[in-house]
């Protein structure tokens, strides 16, 4: 089936090659596209042209179908992107858009996503996402009703991930589409972060993705302009959503009230250590790194300690730029120091986070970056430093057991005698317990578990996710 499916897709093409349908001035993009869709990396969105697809047709069916890879639902969208591109040569202007072929193809594609099949329904549901390109088709109406299948496909738990995947897909092309006067406008960056505290990894991808689009969006219209990325949201945050994002923020000890910049680096952090979702989560930092406008550094501290680890000691100009006016001195790329962090609570945090990273990190440029930021934070503040020792201890063992990296054990010497010279091993040293209580009373008492997905949160976290979806659902 998916090689005749493919072969119908080419003839298809070969077809308006050979016919005057083509709009004359978009003949040499069609024949582009004909040869790009000859090539492997084309044919293996179709389901043709890997290994396991080159198979006898005389085998029994069972046999052969075990040889075939499950598609992935991501698979549709790339097949639509295709006719769509192909339907775009077939007319004057630059999309095919209000035409009576996408009219038509709309119509139909809109019948399967709003249908219970299993089958068909997610594959439509991506579909859509990617032929309704215009404002005119993004309606208040098309919106609530993803989000109502949003909230079923997470209310049933035998349903397959292919519809809540294929929903925050489809949502993550059309919010560039949607209307700023849009009662869900608003809302969405909330919805994201819910559902990226979802413990799944299939569906933190795609709720990724979807934050990425709604921030790009916000700043190429100037929503941050003059207030800032954390104040813009929080501002957004009041109002109906509040109850329950205040609670979610309890049940996954990370709050946004009390540090914006921690509480986002901290959800994120569990993509950054999955290889799945690694690369996408370091984009969408970066670029909440180049568009935050906030007029404060400090209120950008979480989103550098996540990404600066990743980049060790090549560390991008727009990092080290910022780093370095914040501290003031030329050259230094210290996260500690007075402008970045201006409190004891900044430094809490800072510390933890880095202790997160270094706890599963195997990486040696992200754990030395850690342990020389360690070396200056120690010093820079002693009282808060052992907040770090249930997790520094231990990983100091290791490398002084191993020493196979002569920087590290530098930097882990250095760590050791500034901890004798402050006293922090004795009596004077502030204890752990009341560090962690700190930790707890400013909200953050879930940073030092972020590292990772925790499945058996899903049964408290999924109802609370459902009732944001609900409640932004209702009239305002």
């Amino acid at each position: 089936i998916r090689a005749n499916v493919y072969a119908l897709f080419m003839n298809i093409n070969h077809s308006l090659l050979c016919s005057p349908v083509v709009h004359p001035e978009k003949l040499q993009t069609l024949k582009y596209l004909f040869t790009e869709f000859q090539h492997l990396s084309h044919r293996i969105h179709f389901g043709v042209g890997g290994n396991k697809v080159n198979f006898s047709p005389y085998k029994s069916r069972a046999d052969r179908d075990n040889k075939l890879d499950t598609m992935p639902i991501n698979a549709a969208e790339f097949v639509s992107n295709s006719l769509f591109a192909i339907m775009n040569c077939c007319f004057p202007t630059a999309t095919c858009v209000g035409s009576q072929l996408h009219s038509r193809w709309l119509s139909l594609t809109s019948k399967g996503a709003f249908k219970p099949n299993n089958c068909i329904q997610p594959r439509a549901i991506s579909a859509l996402g990617t032929i309704c390109r215009d404002s005119s088709l993004v309606t208040d109406e098309l919106i609530g009703k993803l989000l109502r299948l949003l909230r079923e496909s997470l209310l049933d738990k035998d349903i397959s991930d292919d519809y809540p995947i294929s929903i925050i897909n489809c949502l993550s092309h059309l919010f560039e589409y949607m209307d700023p006067s849009s009662k869900y406008y608003d809302h969405f960056f909330w919805i994201c972060m819910s559902l990226c505290q979802l413990h799944n990894p299939k569906i933190f991808a795609p709720s990724v993705q979807l934050l990425h689009s709604v921030i790009q969006v916000l700043f190429r219209n100037d929503a941050f302009k003059g207030v800032g990325m954390s104040a813009y949201f929080l501002n957004s945050r009041k109002g109906k959503l509040e109850p329950m994002l205040n609670k979610i923020d309890e049940v996954s000890g990370l709050s946004f009230k009390h540090n914006f910049s921690f509480a986002v680096a901290g959800h994120l952090l569990k993509g950054l250590r999955n290889s799945a979702t690694k690369a996408a989560t370091t984009r969408l930092l970066t670029d909440i790194i180049d568009s935050n406008c906030e007029s404060n550094p400090s209120l950008i501290l979480g989103y550098l300690a996540a990404l600066m680890p990743l980049s060790g000691d090549d560390v991008t100009s727009n990092l080290r730029q910022i780093v370095v006016q914040s501290s003031g001195e030329a050259g230094s790329q210290s996260l500690f120091n007075s402008t970045l962090v201006p409190d004891k609570t900044n430094g809490a945090l800072l510390f933890t986070f880095l202790a997160t990273v270094l706890k599963n990190s195997d990486i040696g440029h992200e754990q030395l970056f850690v342990y020389r930021t360690f070396e200056e934070g120690v010093n820079f503040m002693p009282k808060i430093f052992p907040i770090t020792f249930e997790v520094l201890t231990k990983k100091m063992e290791q490398v002084l057991s191993s020493a196979q990296n002569m920087d590290i054990m530098s930097s882990v010497l250095s760590i050791m005698d500034s901890i004798y010279q402050h006293k922090l091993d004795s009596t004077n040293a502030v204890p752990d317990s009341t560090l962690k209580k700190y930790l707890t009373s400013v909200g953050f008492s879930g940073l030092s578990e972020s590292d990772n997905f925790h499945a058996s949160q899903n049964p408290v976290v999924t109802p609370i996710v459902i009732s944001v979806l609900e409640t932004a659902l209702l009239d305002p």
